[in-house]
């Protein structure tokens, strides 16, 4: 008797005498992923295995890609700093052919292009820097430093302000400030004064009380751009923070004699003066203020008399000034067929020469404005054609432009 076997797909028992099993044969056939889910499984494993290592492998690619990069943007810069130039742009080149877009290497491959006369590729480079980013404040800073060297003035002025009002990562405050100060430097360069002015209250509107440095900074530019009533302001500022800060005092004194503040002016040459200042403009003013505070007829607070002294005075130092310009220039003033402006003068100064005295002006006192206006004259005359003449004479310009008589 055959012995019962089982089905060994399903373990059923076979029929006896049957080869085949009846179970299986009237079922459908099990899909695959019904049938094995094991198998599916190890698939997926796979799968994620491999995207693992891929992953893996790519960024290990990537982090040795930009060790080689870093480690040449490393040599462009010691290369760089040593003045290789041709070598720093060859390393630099090669740092970013490892990393193609980074901005830090493409801004010091410009440097050294443009250290090594490369300026057209430097520029292109900054062009395409701008592109992406125009409000990047290093990169107009760049720029306008390149358009400056070409002397294309508007295209820096753009660029100086695009770097100004422009986005830093670092100290964006001080970055911005430093790069209109830069603006101002260019202006001023160019005569362009009324630009400059502005700049520089913009900058001074942004500046706090404890920033002393740029505050002297500001007001010394102020001075340089014709500006004296503000940069005083500063000055003011500064000392109203220390009293002792010498280098307003000079910045103040300076100031003030510009304004033809002349007591302000002496006050605050004399503590600079006696606070060991050292600039030869100092001593020059504070001994033209002086000179201009004892010799101005029109000086508030005097006596009469002291006006009539001080006219005649004037008046005489004017006739010495234009014998000897004269002198100096072979004019004969004797001869009456002489002709220009010291001969009108000498005729005019000896018209009313007689009169001009203490005692008679004390009888006319309008005869004083005369005597100061031909005083006036003649220091002009003979400073267009003589130069400036001493002391003296440089008070009694400095009178006149006070009295606003003569044109500074």
């Amino acid at each position: 008797m055959a012995a019962e076997r089982d089905c060994p797909r399903c373990d059923e028992a076979l029929p006896l005498g049957e080869s085949d099993c009846p179970y299986c044969a009237g079922r459908k056939k099990i899909p695959l992923y019904r049938r094995d889910p094991v198998v599916i499984t190890t698939v997926i494993v796979i799968a994620v295995a491999l995207w693992v290592v891929a992953t893996l492998v790519t960024r290990a690619y990537a982090a040795h890609q930009q060790q080689l990069a870093d480690e040449w943007f490393k040599r462009g810069q010691s290369d760089l700093m040593a003045g290789r130039l041709d070598q720093a742009v060859r390393d630099l080149h090669t740092a970013l052919s490892y990393s193609h877009d980074n901005f830090d290497y493409r801004l010091k491959l410009t440097d050294a292009l443009s250290a090594g006369g490369h300026t057209r590729e430097a520029r292109a480079y900054l062009l395409a820097m701008w592109d992406e980013d125009p409000g990047n404040g290093l990169v107009n800073l760049q720029l306008a430093r390149q358009a400056a060297q070409a002397g294309d003035t508007p295209g820096a002025i753009r660029y100086f302000r695009g770097a100004a009002f422009g986005v830093w990562q670092d100290d964006p405050v001080e970055n911005r400030r430093s790069a209109r100060i830069e603006l101002v430097h260019f202006l001023l360069a160019h005569n362009l004064t009324q630009q400059a002015q502005s700049e520089l209250i913009g900058v001074a509107a942004n500046l706090s009380p404890s920033e002393t440095t740029d505050m002297l900074q500001v007001a010394d530019l102020m001075m340089k751009a014709g500006d004296p009533r503000r940069a005083l302001t500063e000055y003011q500022n500064v000392l109203s923070l220390g009293r002792k800060n010498t280098d307003a005092v000079v910045g103040a004194g300076k100031a003030a004699f510009a304004l033809q503040m002349y007591p302000e002016a002496r006050d605050l040459l004399r503590r600079a003066k006696a606070a060991g200042a050292t600039d030869p403009q100092v001593s020059t003013e504070l001994d033209q203020a002086e000179l201009v505070l004892e010799m101005d007829p029109y000086e508030r607070g005097i006596s009469a008399a002291e006006r009539e002294r001080r006219i005649v005075a004037a008046f005489n130092a004017a006739g010495t000034r234009l014998n000897q310009c004269a002198a100096s220039r072979n004019v004969d003033l004797s001869n009456s067929s002489t002709t220009g402006p010291l001969s009108a003068d000498t005729s005019d100064f000896k018209q009313i020469e007689r009169s001009v005295t203490s005692a008679n002006l004390r009888r006319n006192p309008e005869q004083g404005d005369a005597a100061m206006d031909l005083v006036f004259r003649i220091e002009r005359d003979t400073t267009a054609a003589c130069g400036p003449g001493d002391r003296t004479d440089q008070a009694l310009s400095l009178i006149a432009q006070r009295a606003g008589r003569l044109a500074p």
